[in-house]
């Protein structure tokens, strides 16, 4: 461990993501926070916005500026898809190492995420440079890098949870089924009038369904804003394309299929 303190900036810090890396950056310490942003929250004292920082860092939310975040070694974007992109160029350019967790730098073909984000990629160059965040498999490309993309909740779920029993080999990979759920949080902090509802009356809804690509959004069958990115983000897992790993051949990535008894090898 490094005696070193890095100075971090966090873009977006008011979402669930956010908060909870507020919490654990505060006390890291071998981490001094200098930029906390929040477009919505410019201004306000961290500790008017979340009481339970107060006395643990004095600091203001500030509008997210470049110029002003790369003062910092390292930076942090808790920002929905589509957002760190624009920023990030800059601040690499300026000696800044950046940790994005959103899906911007997931995938490393830019068709592909146009596909499934909508849109362009504001910068395609930097996908193939961009280290997917997964220590237990990835640790000793993190050590160098500039760009960290962190993969997403059910990546990480059922990679740690499923490459320990390939690696002994006692499961069969022919047919793996990952059967992952996400509460309410799964879906941001942002406002929508069922969240509160089903989370304080402990209803198990579909939570926004199945994710489709963004040319088919509009479809009957769909609907807009029915989806959740859980297929291109296992796709993007490090390795899945090889027949032995976790996130390869998964209900839901492809296609639906069936439990098949004995999945399991003797005893675990």
């Amino acid at each position: 461990m490094t005696d070193k303190t890095i100075s971090a900036g966090i873009v977006g810090a008011t979402g669930y993501t956010g908060v909870e890396l507020l919490r654990l950056l505060a006390t890291h310490p071998h981490v001094e926070l200098r930029q906390v942003t929040s477009r919505t929250m410019a201004g306000q004292p961290l500790a008017a916005v979340f009481p339970h920082l107060e006395g643990v860092l004095d600091l203001a939310f500030s509008a997210p500026e470049p110029a002003t975040l790369a003062e910092c070694d390292l930076v942090f974007f808790t920002t929905p898809n589509a957002t760190a992109m624009h920023m990030v160029p800059e601040l690499l350019e300026a000696g800044c190492r950046v940790i994005d967790l959103s899906a911007d730098f997931r995938l490393r073909d830019a068709a592909v995420w146009s596909q499934w984000y909508g849109g362009d990629h504001a910068c395609p160059a930097l996908l193939d440079e961009a280290v997917y965040g997964l220590p237990e498999i990835n640790r000793d490309r993190l050590k160098g890098a500039r760009l960290v993309a962190n993969p997403g909740c059910y990546p990480t779920a059922v990679t740690l949870a499923l490459l320990p029993l390939l690696e002994a080999g006692v499961v069969v990979t022919e047919r793996l089924i990952a059967d992952a759920k996400s509460g309410v949080s799964g879906a941001g902090r942002k406002a929508e009038p069922e969240h509160p509802v089903r989370r304080n009356r402990g209803e198990f809804p579909c939570l926004r369904g199945i994710r489709t690509p963004a040319s088919a959004r509009d479809s009957p069958d769909t609907g807009r804003g029915q989806w959740h990115s859980a297929r291109p983000d296992l796709r993007a897992t490090p390795g899945a394309d090889d027949p032995r790993h976790p996130c390869h051949g998964l209900c839901g990535i492809d296609r639906p299929r069936q439990r098949r008894p004995g999945a399991v090898r003797g005893p675990l």
